[in-house]
C-alpha cells in the first residue's frame, strides 16, 4: 500500500517482498535462499560505477540553467534558500558526485572530470570542455570565486526540487520585505 508505490518496481523486487512477507515461517526462505534470489544477484552484480553515474535530466536541468538571465538565476538562488532537506534528496547525491573532493563547493577540475566520464560512459552524450567550462561560469553567482556552491548548484537545479506553494510564499516574503 499504496498501490503505486508498487508500479515502478520490477517483477523480480514484488516476487522477492513476496518470499519475505510469508506468514508460514516454514515457507519463508532461509538466508541462503535469499542470497540466492534473482533480485539480489541482480543487485549485487550492480557495479559501483552506476551509482557515480548522472542523472542526466539533473545535467540537462544544468546547462539549461546556462541559458537563464541573471536576474532568474538571482531569483532561482532566493528560493533554493526556502527549500528544505526531504524536497533536495536527489540533488545531494547529484552534488556529492561532482564534489569528488567532498569539500562542499564543485571545482572546475572536478566538474570537467565527472561530465566527460560520464559521457565517454554513454549517458550525458557529447560534452566539449568548453561547453562544460561555460556551464561552470553560468552556474557560479560570484565571477570572482574558482568553485560552485551548494547553493549555486541547488539554484540551477531547482527544477529538480519538489517544491510547493510554501516555498515560493517564503521566497516571495524574503524579496517583498526587502523592498519595504
Amino acid at each position: 500500500e499504496p498501490q503505486e508505490a508498487w508500479e515502478t518496481v520490477s517483477n523480480a523486487g514484488k516476487a522477492f517482498v513476496s518470499m519475505l512477507l510469508n506468514p508460514d515461517p516454514v515457507m519463508r526462505p532461509t538466508a541462503q535462499e535469499v542470497q540466492c534470489a534473482e533480485w539480489i544477484q541482480v543487485w549485487a552484480m550492480k557495479s559501483s560505477k552506476d551509482e557515480k553515474r548522472l542523472n542526466q535530466k539533473t545535467v540537462s536541468t544544468l546547462m539549461d540553467f546556462k541559458k537563464f538571465s541573471d536576474m532568474k538565476k538571482l531569483l532561482s538562488q532566493v528560493l533554493s534558500f526556502t527549500l528544505m532537506t526531504d524536497q533536495i534528496v536527489d540533488l545531494r547525491h547529484e552534488f556529492e558526485k561532482i564534489d569528488t573532493d567532498g569539500v562542499g563547493e564543485i571545482s572546475l577540475h572536478s566538474l570537467k572530470n565527472v561530465l566527460l566520464q560520464n559521457a565517454e560512459a554513454g549517458s550525458l552524450g557529447s560534452l566539449t570542455e568548453r561547453e562544460i567550462e561555460e556551464l561552470f561560469d553560468a552556474l557560479k553567482v560570484d565571477k570572482s570565486k574558482t568553485t560552485i556552491r551548494w547553493h549555486e548548484f541547488l539554484a540551477a537545479g531547482l527544477s529538480e526540487a519538489k517544491m510547493d506553494d510554501r516555498n515560493l510564499r517564503l521566497a516571495f516574503d524574503r524579496l517583498d520585505s526587502s523592498c519595504k
